[in-house]
């Protein structure tokens, strides 16, 4: 697989006309183009030599020094005369857009980053498709923008999954940063950016379970009363984490409405850009719409150039359809007002109606269950096992707790909602793995976490990634372990996630006492742990020889 980046506009000499790149990666299918020009940029989009393009390799579309999107090339080139006629170009190929630079929130600060490392100020902006060779602020945030692309593909299969099987656990060897995955998996379910905003955000709970854990600290129990006046102290059933969990996820108010603004102004969107591809703009009252770059509504003359211009975008619309003031200032209040109205006559947008509803399908509640293996995990759900099963979410799995008598209607039942999510994480060497009886296995999905992936999760360096893998290769070779027992990148982090490369320290202090522990009791326990030492620095002793 290679990288590239193209521009679509033809060159000065060439007709110098502007293509709106973002037209051409919404089409259906998506599609690049080039024009039909004897030099090495257009073979190179033909794929005439072994350098050139190729199915699976991956594009930046840019204008002029503005990224666009990243691509995948789904296609070998062919012709289309009608393409042709809307984009100019001759040559087209077949893309997947992966990601639009303007819709991930973390792209900018890549580029950012990338251009303040070789201390430039933008990436290339010549060149109508460029093999991207040699190290540059360009070719780097190419391949680093690709990396964040499969980062947030894989973390939108985990959501995924959760979602679909409500109960999941992460396995994996020590170190591979299971904890912190499920974290993020929490951020994105419940829309929340910092550690901080998940912490303080009701639809989150963290437990960590430990042999002493039990059902009376996770469902419900008898709890000590404070002393009375004489010095006496009572029991009072109080509820565990868990159910006063679900009680706030099941009480869960959400705000619902009956509008269909996201399908309608979808529709808008679609009629405008069709109308520019015909060379067209769209009128709405007293003036001609395009779009802008972000898909917003933009003003645009019909025959002659203007200075004035003006841009209105979703968010405006949608305040103004609520009935609010879409600007601060209350500029094109009006305007946008007669949008809405347009939207009503011509799209069929409903009269907004906006209630408070009891509902569970709506916000995500995610606990997360660290070192779940550590608990006697039949123990501490107790009769729960049976509502937490998919199969029986909701009332359909209502219980009775083993407190039941004791509530004040003692016919009260217990139930798990639909919104509830149990993401758990579990060290595979840990000696309590057994502890997970197979009744409760089966309600919950796996998903091992390898130590390979969490070097890619990290963004741990090449070096550090052989030196990991070296050894992780030779702990494999030893008879009486496996890849249960292999480094982790979270052991080549600092307290503060950054990498840490003072490899004989993180040797001495982290490596060589766990590995000691891991060797105990196997016979030439020296021997193998010397070995490890040669395979971890394998990595300086091959750049000594060479």
């Amino acid at each position: 697989m290679n990288f590239w980046h193209i521009q679509m506009n033809q060159p000065f000499g060439r007709g110098g006309g502007k293509i709106d790149s973002k037209l051409m990666l919404l089409h259906k299918p998506p599609i690049i183009g080039t024009g039909d020009w004897e030099d090495l940029q257009c073979k190179d989009f033909k794929g005439e030599y072994e350098r050139g393009i190729k199915i699976g390799d991956i594009v930046l579309v840019r204008e002029g020094k503005t990224p666009i999107a990243i691509c995948e090339v789904k296609s070998g080139y062919f012709l289309d005369n009608d393409l042709s006629k809307k984009f100019i170009h001759i040559f087209f190929r077949e893309i997947k857009v992966l990601d639009f630079f303007e819709n991930n929130s973390k792209t900018d600060l890549l580029l950012k980053n990338n251009l303040d490392k070789f201390k430039k100020t933008s990436i290339q902006a010549s060149g109508t498709l460029t093999k991207c060779t040699g190290d540059n602020a360009t070719n780097n945030f190419i391949k680093e923008w690709y990396q964040l692309y499969l980062k947030h593909s894989e973390m939108r299969n985990y959501i995924s999954l959760l979602e679909e099987s409500k109960n999941l656990i992460f396995t994996g060897a020590p170190g591979t940063g299971k904890t912190f995955l499920a974290k993020e998996i929490a951020k994105n379910m419940i829309g929340v950016q910092t550690d901080k905003e998940l912490e303080n955000s009701e639809q989150f709970e963290f437990v960590q379970f430990h042999p002493s854990y039990d059902y009376t600290d996770f469902v419900e129990g008898l709890r000590p009363t404070k002393p009375d006046e004489n010095g006496n102290i009572g029991f009072e059933l109080k509820d565990g984490v868990f159910k006063r969990f679900c009680d706030k996820a099941r009480n869960a108010k959400n705000l619902v409405s009956n509008d269909n603004f996201e399908e309608v102004w979808d529709k808008l969107i679609s009629q405008v850009r069709e109308n520019l591809a015909n060379g067209e703009l769209t009128t709405i009252g007293s003036w001609n719409y395009g779009l802008s770059r972000n898909d917003s509504l933009k003003y645009s003359s019909v025959d002659t150039p203007s200075q004035y211009s003006f841009t209105i975008n979703k968010q405006n619309i949608y305040d103004t359809y609520q009935g609010k003031l879409a600007r601060p200032s209350g500029a094109f209040q009006r305007d946008m007002e007669i949008i809405v109205q347009y939207l009503k006559d011509n799209y069929g947008l409903n009269d907004i109606q906006i209630n408070e509803v009891e509902s569970e399908n709506q916000k995500k509640y995610i606990i997360i269950i660290d070192e779940i293996n550590r608990g006697e995990i039949s123990k501490i759900f107790g009769e729960l096992f049976f509502s937490i099963d998919p199969s029986y979410r909701g009332i359909k799995g209502s219980v009775k707790t083993q407190y039941a008598n004791l509530h004040n209607e003692e016919e009260e039942e217990f139930y798990v909602p639909e919104n509830v999510y149990i993401l758990g994480t579990m060290n595979d060497i840990d000696r309590s793995v057994e502890s997970f009886d197979f009744a409760m296995r089966r309600r919950f999905v796996w998903q091992e976490i390898t130590a390979e992936e969490s070097a890619d999760n990290m963004n741990l360096s090449e070096e550090t990634k052989a030196r990991m893998f070296s050894l992780n290769n030779a702990i494999s070779e030893i008879d009486s372990l496996n890849s249960s027992y292999h480094i982790g990148g979270a052991y080549f982090l600092d307290k503060d996630g950054n990498e840490r490369t003072d490899y004989e320290n993180l040797w001495q202090l982290r490596l060589e006492p766990l590995l000691k522990e891991y060797l105990r009791g196997i016979p030439q326990s020296d021997m193998y742990l010397q070995t490890l030492k040669s395979a971890f620095n394998k990595q300086n002793q091959s750049e000594d020889n060479g």
